[in-house]
């Protein structure tokens, strides 16, 4: 199962009780299906790919993403896709310059002149 809605709505469902206690069943099964829909059609959820493609100077950047469903409770913690995306970004800017050949320091060095941090 796929599931292309990233973490706020879960994170809505597992919170909504707590933030709102006098809420039906349904009026929670309406808000957080709503936010859903808002995620999988409208709008990707920022909390999901932040860190993916701040880093490095490029004209032009695609980030594609997808939620896999792995059946673990999700929700909020600090620093989100900062904790994750690093891992996937770094690979793969490895892989690039190990392929042409490109000191890896050097890359990074020549790419980050706009966010040396």
């Amino acid at each position: 199962m796929v599931d292309q809605v990233g973490i706020t709505p879960k994170t809505l469902e597992n919170m909504i009780l707590a933030l709102f206690p006098g809420l039906g069943d349904s009026t929670i099964e309406f808000v957080v299906g709503l936010s859903r829909d808002v995620f999988s059609g409208w709008m990707v959820d920022h909390s999901s790919i932040e860190g993916i493609s701040e880093d490095y100077d490029a004209l032009k950047k695609v980030v594609n993403h997808v939620t896999v469903d792995h059946n673990v409770p999700l929700t909020f913690w600090r620093s989100v896709g900062h904790s994750y995306a690093p891992f996937a970004k770094k690979g793969i800017v490895d892989e690039l310059v190990e392929k042409e050949n490109i000191d890896p320091v050097e890359f990074r060095l020549n790419n980050t002149v706009n966010n040396p941090r």
